[in-house]
Protein backbone atom coordinates (compact mmCIF):
# COMPACT_ATOMS: atom_id res chain seq x y z
CA UNK A 1 0.00 0.00 0.00
CA UNK A 2 1.92 3.14 -0.97
CA UNK A 3 -0.27 5.69 1.33
CA UNK A 4 1.14 3.35 4.65
CA UNK A 5 4.85 3.55 3.01
CA UNK A 6 4.29 7.50 2.36
CA UNK A 7 3.23 8.06 5.92
CA UNK A 8 6.51 5.33 7.49
CA UNK A 9 8.92 7.32 5.21
CA UNK A 10 7.43 11.22 6.58
CA UNK A 11 7.25 10.22 9.93
CA UNK A 12 3.68 11.45 10.29
CA UNK A 13 0.33 9.49 10.42
CA UNK A 14 -3.10 11.61 9.67
CA UNK A 15 -5.73 12.84 12.00
CA UNK A 16 -8.45 10.97 10.68
CA UNK A 17 -6.26 7.71 11.19
CA UNK A 18 -5.26 8.59 14.62
CA UNK A 19 -9.26 8.71 15.48
CA UNK A 20 -11.07 5.36 17.12
CA UNK A 21 -14.73 4.63 18.62
CA UNK A 22 -14.45 2.95 21.99
CA UNK A 23 -16.91 0.18 22.63
CA UNK A 24 -17.71 -0.84 25.88
CA UNK A 25 -18.42 -4.73 26.52
CA UNK A 26 -19.17 -6.28 29.88
CA UNK A 27 -17.27 -9.21 31.21
CA UNK A 28 -18.99 -12.33 32.26
CA UNK A 29 -19.72 -13.57 35.57
CA UNK A 30 -18.55 -10.20 37.17
CA UNK A 31 -20.40 -9.84 40.70
CA UNK A 32 -20.86 -5.77 40.79
CA UNK A 33 -21.26 -4.37 37.19
CA UNK A 34 -21.23 -1.04 38.49
CA UNK A 35 -17.59 -1.00 38.97
CA UNK A 36 -15.06 -0.03 35.93
CA UNK A 37 -13.10 -3.06 36.28
CA UNK A 38 -16.30 -5.57 34.75
CA UNK A 39 -15.97 -3.79 31.62
CA UNK A 40 -13.63 -4.19 28.59
CA UNK A 41 -12.67 -1.08 26.27
CA UNK A 42 -12.10 -2.23 22.60
CA UNK A 43 -10.93 0.36 20.24
CA UNK A 44 -12.38 0.25 16.64
CA UNK A 45 -9.61 1.57 14.38
CA UNK A 46 -9.53 2.50 10.84
CA UNK A 47 -8.52 -0.26 8.63
CA UNK A 48 -5.65 1.29 7.34
CA UNK A 49 -4.49 2.64 10.56
CA UNK A 50 -4.56 -1.07 11.75
CA UNK A 51 -2.32 -2.14 8.99
CA UNK A 52 0.12 0.57 9.71
CA UNK A 53 -0.27 -0.52 13.22
CA UNK A 54 0.91 -4.00 12.92
CA UNK A 55 3.64 -3.06 10.19
CA UNK A 56 5.14 -0.85 13.22
CA UNK A 57 4.82 -3.54 15.53
CA UNK A 58 6.49 -6.10 13.96
CA UNK A 59 9.43 -3.52 12.98
CA UNK A 60 9.52 -2.46 16.94
CA UNK A 61 9.79 -5.96 17.65
CA UNK A 62 12.27 -6.54 15.74
CA UNK A 63 14.69 -3.64 17.34
CA UNK A 64 13.66 -4.11 20.96
CA UNK A 65 14.69 -8.30 20.04
CA UNK A 66 18.04 -6.61 19.45
CA UNK A 67 18.24 -3.82 21.67
CA UNK A 68 17.77 -5.82 25.16
CA UNK A 69 20.60 -7.55 27.08
CA UNK A 70 20.27 -11.46 27.18
CA UNK A 71 19.13 -11.46 30.77
CA UNK A 72 15.99 -9.47 29.68
CA UNK A 73 12.92 -11.76 29.98
CA UNK A 74 9.40 -11.28 29.28
CA UNK A 75 7.95 -8.92 26.46
CA UNK A 76 10.14 -10.59 24.28
CA UNK A 77 9.31 -13.20 21.43
CA UNK A 78 10.54 -16.80 22.54
CA UNK A 79 11.92 -15.42 25.71
CA UNK A 80 8.97 -15.08 28.48
CA UNK A 81 9.25 -15.14 31.73
CA UNK A 82 8.71 -18.71 32.57
CA UNK A 83 12.11 -18.88 30.53
CA UNK A 84 13.94 -17.09 32.90
CA UNK A 85 12.91 -18.86 35.97
CA UNK A 86 13.20 -22.44 33.93
CA UNK A 87 16.88 -21.16 33.39
CA UNK A 88 17.54 -20.30 37.11
CA UNK A 89 16.02 -23.81 37.63
CA UNK A 90 18.24 -25.37 35.53
CA UNK A 91 21.46 -23.67 36.83
CA UNK A 92 20.07 -24.90 40.56
CA UNK A 93 19.88 -28.04 39.87
CA UNK A 94 23.38 -29.67 39.07
CA UNK A 95 25.46 -27.92 42.07
CA UNK A 96 22.70 -27.19 44.25
CA UNK A 97 23.48 -24.09 44.55
CA UNK A 98 22.00 -20.57 45.10
CA UNK A 99 20.64 -18.19 42.24
CA UNK A 100 19.24 -15.02 42.35
CA UNK A 101 16.15 -13.60 40.47
CA UNK A 102 14.20 -9.91 40.39
CA UNK A 103 10.90 -10.08 38.85
CA UNK A 104 8.84 -6.80 38.15
CA UNK A 105 5.53 -5.94 37.12
CA UNK A 106 5.56 -2.44 36.71
CA UNK A 107 1.99 -1.53 36.69
CA UNK A 108 1.62 2.25 33.92
CA UNK A 109 5.44 1.61 33.18
CA UNK A 110 4.88 2.01 29.55
CA UNK A 111 3.25 5.42 30.11
CA UNK A 112 5.84 6.60 33.00
CA UNK A 113 8.62 6.34 30.20
CA UNK A 114 9.90 10.41 30.42
CA UNK A 115 9.94 10.80 26.02
CA UNK A 116 13.16 12.48 26.14
CA UNK A 117 14.53 9.06 27.57
CA UNK A 118 12.22 7.03 25.48
CA UNK A 119 13.50 8.57 22.10
CA UNK A 120 17.50 8.91 23.49
CA UNK A 121 16.97 4.70 23.91
CA UNK A 122 15.48 4.33 20.80
CA UNK A 123 17.69 6.10 18.94
CA UNK A 124 20.45 3.85 20.84
CA UNK A 125 20.08 0.69 19.88
CA UNK A 126 19.62 1.93 16.11
CA UNK A 127 15.63 2.50 15.66
CA UNK A 128 15.39 4.26 12.37
CA UNK A 129 14.29 7.70 12.71
CA UNK A 130 10.61 7.74 10.61
CA UNK A 131 9.99 5.18 12.80
CA UNK A 132 10.77 7.43 16.22
CA UNK A 133 8.67 10.13 14.50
Amino acid sequence: MWIVRVSLGLGYVCKRWRRGIGVVIRKPKKQDYGEASSDRVINLLDVVRKCLERIMVGRMERWGQEGMGDEQFGGRVGRGSLDGVGLLYKSWEPGGGKGLMLCMDVKGGYENVGVRKGVERLREVGVDEYMIK
